[in-house]
C-alpha cells in the first residue's frame, strides 16, 4: 500500500510512483494536471537516449531547452533508437548546438554520455525559421551527425537500426 503523507500533492506523486511499480495507469492516480505534466516529463527524461541541446541559453526556448519542433524531432529519434546502443558503454547522445561554453571539444564521452558539438549550427537563424524549416534543419542535422558517428566509430551499428525506423533518414 501507499504510505499516507500530509501533503496531498506528495501523496499523489507517491501513488503515481506506486502505480508504475504495479503497472497501472499514471493518470488514474494523479489529480492536478500540472503534476501530471511534471511527472510524465520526468518519466520521459529517464528514457531519453538522444537530446538536442542549445549551447546558448534563451535563444531557442527558455533556458537551454529546445522548442516544440526540436522536442518532436528528439522524440522521433528516441523512438527509433534501440533500447541498448551497444556503442562502447554509451547510453545517451547529446548534440550541442551552436557555439558556446558548455563544451569546446568537438566530441567527448563522460559517464556514459556522448556529447558532440555542432558549432556551425546557427541558433538565431533556427529560431527565426518556420516550423517546417526548423524540422527540416534538425532532421538534416541528425542525419549528418549519424553519418559522422558511423564514419568515426566501428561499433556505431545502432545508427543503421535507427535510420531504418526513421522514414526521413532512409
Amino acid at each position: 500500500m501507499v504510505p499516507a503523507q500530509s501533503d496531498p500533492s506528495k501523496r499523489q506523486l507517491v501513488a503515481a510512483t506506486h502505480c508504475l511499480v504495479v503497472g497501472q495507469s499514471v493518470n488514474r492516480f494523479l489529480g492536478p494536471s500540472q503534476l501530471k505534466r511534471q511527472y510524465v516529463r520526468r518519466i520521459k527524461m529517464a528514457v531519453w537516449k538522444f537530446q538536442l541541446l542549445p549551447q546558448t541559453s534563451d535563444v531557442v526556448a527558455t533556458g537551454y531547452r529546445m522548442d516544440s519542433v526540436g522536442q518532436q524531432v528528439e522524440d522521433e529519434v528516441n523512438d527509433a533508437l534501440p533500447y541498448r546502443f551497444r556503442f562502447h558503454k554509451i547510453t545517451k547522445i547529446v548534440l550541442l548546438l551552436g557555439p558556446g561554453d558548455i563544451q569546446t571539444a568537438p566530441y567527448a564521452e563522460l559517464s556514459g554520455v556522448a556529447q558532440k558539438v555542432v558549432a556551425d549550427f546557427d541558433l538565431s537563424k533556427y529560431s527565426r525559421s518556420s516550423d517546417e524549416k526548423k524540422r527540416s534543419l534538425l532532421r538534416e542535422l541528425v542525419i549528418s551527425q549519424f553519418n559522422w558517428l558511423e564514419e568515426n566509430f566501428d561499433d556505431a551499428g545502432f545508427v543503421a537500426l535507427a535510420r531504418a525506423k526513421l522514414t526521413w533518414a532512409a
